[in-house]
């Protein structure tokens, strides 16, 4: 076997062109090992004049750590838009999970590049609709870390999924994207029953919304109880009061007090506990309610 770091330490000796043609001389003769780290070394040398090989490395190796390697020499190192084509080939084809996601972590990686950002916002978009939930959620994240603002509409159908994970990681990428469009569908997600869906969507609410919050939550809450009281009511009524005993503004204490003769046990208790966070005596004020 061929060692490559035997091969790096001629370096000084022929200089890089002669070691990276010397390199692909003897890729073909390797086994599945060497051509890993043969490609690992070129990305290292930072090969960039030998597109047309590369590419066959990527197209004839049956085997999907080698495919990566060489997906990954070609996209970071020649500039052309063609030169992400394999990475997205690998999200789209590669049957095994890990290589997927190994390769959208590498496309996100590029989005520096101008030349790659609308294909990979392209990519980013057509893998929302993925059946596969990890892949998705990846996606999901990738999107709030690059802050595409564009997806907003995309994250919000989100926030229905079935599976709990990727609306979480929805809601989470619509609080880093601080959409303020996306507020009205996280209002109504302090509504569910999931203490973490409420969790994540009253955090994202605070980075969209910062100061405002606690206004706007007083003015839903205000117009959910002109409403007839039933459970879905109550349900919201419980996410804000949690809400605003997080915030702790002591202003909201008189408002929340209203909930202590709920018909519904579990409204009545997080009032109790919301008016317990903003004022350890609230029990001596409002003891006529209790």
């Amino acid at each position: 076997m061929i060692d490559p770091d035997s091969l790096l330490n001629e370096l000084e000796n022929v200089g890089r062109p002669e070691l990276i043609e010397r390199l692909h001389k003897i890729y073909p003769t390797t086994d599945k090992e060497t051509r890993i780290k043969f490609l690992t070394l070129l990305n290292r040398l930072r090969d960039n004049q030998h597109f047309d090989k590369v590419e066959n490395y990527f197209i004839s190796d049956e085997d999907a750590e080698v495919r990566i390697e060489a997906a990954k020499l070609l996209a970071f190192n020649y500039n052309c838009k063609k030169a992400i084509k394999p990475l997205i080939w690998v999200i789209e084809n590669e049957q095994d999970l890990d290589v997927q996601l190994t390769a959208l972590r590498l496309l996100v990686a590029l989005w520096h590049r101008d030349e790659f950002k609308e294909k990979i916002k392209d990519t980013l978009f057509h893998f929302l609709k993925s059946r596969e939930p990890k892949l998705k959620m990846e996606v999901i994240q990738s999107i709030g870390i690059l802050k595409i603002k564009s997806a907003t509409e995309e994250l919000i159908g989100l926030l229905h999924a079935d599976k709990k994970l990727v609306k979480l990681r929805a809601i989470q990428a619509i609080g880093k994207l601080g959409s303020i469009k996306a507020v009205p569908y996280l209002i109504e997600s302090l509504g569910s029953e999931s203490y973490d869906v409420w969790y994540f969507a009253f955090n994202a609410l605070q980075k969209i919304l910062d100061d405002k919050l606690s206004d706007l939550l007083i003015k839903k809450i205000k117009h959910s109880m002109k409403k007839e009281e039933d459970y879905e009511t109550a349900l919201l009524q419980k996410g804000i009061i949690r809400a605003l005993g997080e915030i702790g503004k002591k202003d909201v204490m008189e408002l929340i007090s209203d909930f202590l003769e709920s018909k519904y046990y579990f409204l009545e208790s997080e009032a109790k506990q919301a008016l317990g966070k903003i004022d350890s005596e609230w029990k001596e004020k409002y003891k006529k309610l209790l």
